[in-house]
């Protein structure tokens, strides 16, 4: 089964954020969860070469700024009382926006971060780069993400992309308990590479293209089998494999109309930095459809209780 008591929501108040903030309510309510509202002040520095150097009473701004924020985040808790979700809020100031949103995880031990992809001011790709991304990378605990972008309404569906890994097999074990509290079916995905060494050793693949039909049919079986030796709930489900690259994962979940991606911190690379710089991250700043990034360290989702 699983358990998600505390989720922390970081927040600049931006248009992507309050999409990210319907996900976490979201959440909180199949969970029975607690959610917490966190902003982190950036500060400017007070040396010479920064701005913070030439303000006449930082101590006064910083103190109008603590109010200004307190205002938001309580307009916030305002919107998930209305939803009957139990609430609080945090703000503190930092210099590291990732840093402090993972510290603060840490400190208060939450189970789930929700958060946008996408920050204020039209810095999209700078705010993925820095805070997003990092925070996915650094958290102990899983992060889901959500694109700042209008959503159709999806029809029930969660895509699990499946490389047969020891990571994708637990990834597949959350999407099994979420699919059955969602009542959602499972769509497992399998991406076969024309790159990869791994691949190419393990099924001769492409020596000539009439055998990718031969190939896809054999990945198929050995989805609906690793479904099958799963443990967890039995959900309805069904397996596809395309060949390409990362970007078919979110291509697929576009077509399919999914309401979420769900997907391991790691795969094949058993290194913990290195596929969130790859598949993971293309996936995380490509989809149309929020991304739940699980991690194979830190905190699990799975619960042991019975």
């Amino acid at each position: 089964m699983l358990e998600v008591n505390r989720i922390l929501f970081p927040t600049d108040f931006s248009s992507c954020a309050d999409a990210a903030f319907n996900e976490a309510i979201r959440f909180a309510r199949i969970f029975d969860a607690e959610i917490i509202i966190f902003h982190s002040c950036i500060l400017p520095r007070t040396d010479q070469l920064n701005i913070g150097y030439y303000l006449k009473d930082i101590e006064k701004e910083k103190k109008l700024l603590s109010d200004h924020v307190n205002e938001q985040l309580l307009k916030c808790v305002d919107q998930a009382k209305t939803e009957h979700i139990k609430i609080s809020h945090h703000q503190e100031n930092a210099v590291d926006a990732a840093e402090s949103i993972v510290n603060y995880a840490k400190e208060v031990s939450a189970d789930l971060i929700v958060m946008g992809t996408h920050g204020r001011h039209g810095f999209s790709r700078a705010f993925m780069g820095s805070v997003a991304e990092k925070v996915v990378r650094l958290s102990d605990c899983p992060v889901c993400t959500i694109k700042h972008k209008k959503q159709k309404t999806a029809i029930g569906r969660i895509v699990v992309p499946i490389d047969f890994s020891p990571s994708s097999r637990h990834a597949l074990l959350v999407s099994k308990y979420l699919a059955e509290l969602l009542d959602e079916k499972l769509i497992l995905l399998n991406i076969i590479s024309y790159s990869s060494e791994t691949t190419l050793q393990q099924d001769v693949l492409v020596q000539s293209a009439n055998r990718i039909p031969e190939i896809i049919d054999k990945r198929n079986v050995e989805l609906k089998a690793m479904f099958m030796n799963c443990s967890g709930p039995n959900v309805e489900f069904e397996c596809n494999t395309k060949v390409g690259a990362a970007y078919e994962i979110t291509k697929f979940a576009k077509k399919a109309n999914a309401h979420l991606v769900i997907i391991s911190s790691h795969g094949n690379h058993e290194e913990k930095d290195i596929l969130i710089g790859s598949t993971s991250e293309k996936v995380i700043r490509n989809s149309d459809c929020p991304v739940l990034t699980l991690k194979t360290f830190g905190k699990q989702l799975t619960s042991k209780r019975k």
